[in-house]
């Protein structure tokens, strides 16, 4: 019997979660979108003569990071790792966008040294995003649906493989341009696939709450 009462009191508790939960998923599923073109447009597979292109790339990845960090923010009061994620995003995509695209003539100044510096932490803010995104998922699905919740946790391990994958590249670069950027080529396409499974995942886990069964009055 306190085992009936206990799963009846949680599922009202999501029920009554839910809707909320949906509406803002559903919009970060939307968001993830430019992304995974900005992966292409921004990435290394674009000949660095069409900077019009690589501009919308960068464009675009910045809607990303703001949208997401603003989402995030938004979700906070369910998961103190979406308000991480969130904080992380807004820091890491303003500065990672800022250092992309200011300009350096000098690339052994200690001008061009610190912003290679910010850039890294932006990316790392980015990387440290994506984690505590990819666990909020995962934590938030973990008594609901198990699966879905083992499913993000496995996308944060693809994440981090394309990353070492295009620092790999970077390195070879010095070895061999032509291996370089064959590895280059991969990680992005990897990239843009874990894009991909991150799309349907935030669909399925959107479409979770909206189904979910409402709470009875």
């Amino acid at each position: 019997m306190e085992d009936s009462f206990g799963a009846a009191a949680r599922n009202q508790r999501w029920s009554e979660k839910a809707p909320f939960l949906s509406k803002w998923l559903w919009l970060l599923f939307w968001l993830v979108i430019p992304q995974a073109l900005a992966s292409l447009l921004s990435g290394n597979v674009i000949p660095a003569d069409y900077s019009a292109l690589l501009l919308l790339g960068k464009i675009f990845q910045l809607i990303y990071y703001l949208g997401c960090g603003l989402v995030m923010l938004k979700l906070s009061p369910i998961l103190s790792r979406y308000r991480t994620a969130g904080l992380c995003y807004l820091i890491g995509g303003v500065v990672t966008t800022a250092t992309d695209l200011l300009p350096v003539s000098d690339e052994t100044s200690t001008l061009a040294l610190w912003i290679s510096l910010a850039g890294l932490l932006g990316v790392l803010l980015l990387l440290a995003a994506e984690y505590q995104e990819c666990m909020g998922h995962s934590e938030l699905l973990e008594d609901l649906n198990l699966d879905l919740s083992r499913q993000w946790k496995k996308l944060w391990k693809l994440f981090i493989g394309c990353y070492a994958a295009l620092f790999v590249s970077v390195m070879l670069l010095f070895v061999s341009a032509l291996l370089g950027l064959f590895v280059t080529l991969a990680g992005t396409l990897g990239l843009l696939a874990v894009m991909i499974l991150k799309l349907i995942y935030l669909y399925r886990t959107a479409m979770f709450f909206r189904q979910f069964p409402k709470a009875e009055l």
